[in-house]
């Protein structure tokens, strides 16, 4: 009798540790270092460089960069301008600039093989946003992305693609300095 008792429990166990490993492949994920109050509505944002980390990434970083410009742009809750610009405006800006800290394609034998998020791809952006009026530092924070790419077969036939990683850590990066901007907590 206990051993039809003990099959039952132990499918359970097995159904929560699934999902408990599953749960633990979050996409994305902030990690807040520094929080000033958020300024006045309508501040105007520069969006300057990010820096990467490995020169092998210049070109993810440049994505980044562009694609967070163009998120930020979309919420309509900034006035954006560009280092390409010139000059700043009277009223001086946010300046955004952050450095690309990891990025990392995974391994798509490892996701075909094993699954259940291992060898999934991982980005992380070290982002700071300067108040260019006095020089100090308002918000600052990690942003991370891990990949949530198919395992098996859905590994082997889509693999991952940085470029759209990357623009899931843009979007991800712009929905949390808009959050602050709206004086939501982080």
């Amino acid at each position: 009798m206990s051993h039809r008792r003990a099959r039952p429990a132990l499918r359970s166990a097995a159904i929560a540790a699934v999902l408990c490993l599953l749960a633990g492949c979050a996409a994305d994920r902030t990690e807040l270092k520094l929080q000033a109050a958020p300024p006045p509505r309508g501040k105007t944002v520069l969006v300057d460089a990010f820096v990467p980390a490995e020169p092998a990434w210049e070109r993810l970083a440049r994505r980044l960069r562009s694609r967070l410009a163009d998120d930020l742009n979309q919420t309509g809750e900034v006035t954006l301008i560009t280092a390409q610009q010139g000059s700043l405006p009277a009223q001086r800006p946010l300046v955004l600039s952050g450095e690309l800290v990891a990025a990392d394609a995974g391994s798509e034998a490892v996701r075909f093989l094993v699954g259940m998020g291992l060898g999934n791809a991982s980005l992380r952006a070290h982002v700071r946003i300067v108040d260019a009026t006095n020089g100090q530092p308002v918000l600052e924070f990690d942003q991370t992305r891990t990949s949530r790419a198919g395992s098996g077969l859905g590994a082997h036939w889509n693999p991952t693609d940085m470029d759209n990683e990357i623009d899931a850590l843009a979007a991800a990066t712009a929905e949390t300095v808009t959050r602050w901007l709206n004086g939501q907590t982080l």
